[in-house]
């Protein structure tokens, strides 16, 4: 009976990767822009006015957009970098599991948000001239 709950607990473990339990599966970035006025979207959904703090999955690929009426739309898509969390993985299934499909397919958390303060500002020079 002992050897049954044993092995339950080491695929219990198996299957929640390293970077999915000790960093979570998403980014809490702030977004600020320098020009008053100006709407902040994710995603082509509107978060904010002038300066906005939102949670960003680590799953696909996000684009921040800034938009005032006037002005040249400026765009920033989101870096993202290796979480190295995700390298402990190896030391629990050698990583075939815990990096690869857990953290890497199924939650994202293999990668995070290199930068969670980003500024982007429209281009409003033109409409000063």
């Amino acid at each position: 009976m002992r050897f049954i709950h044993a092995a339950l607990a080491a695929l219990m473990a198996s299957q929640t990767g390293c970077a999915a339990v000790l960093t979570g599966t998403t980014d809490t970035i702030s977004i600020r822009s320098e020009e008053p006025g100006t709407k902040l979207f994710v995603d082509g959904a509107l978060i904010g006015k002038n300066s906005a703090t939102h949670v960003l999955p680590r799953r696909g690929n996000h684009v921040i957009e800034a938009v005032k009426a006037g002005c040249g739309t400026a765009t920033y898509p989101v870096p993202y970098e290796l979480n190295p969390v995700t390298l402990l993985g190896v030391f629990l299934d050698l990583g075939l599991v815990s990096i690869l499909v857990i953290d890497g397919l199924a939650t994202g958390a293999a990668m995070r948000a290199s930068t969670t303060n980003i500024v982007v500002t429209p281009d409003c020079r033109a409409a000063a001239l």
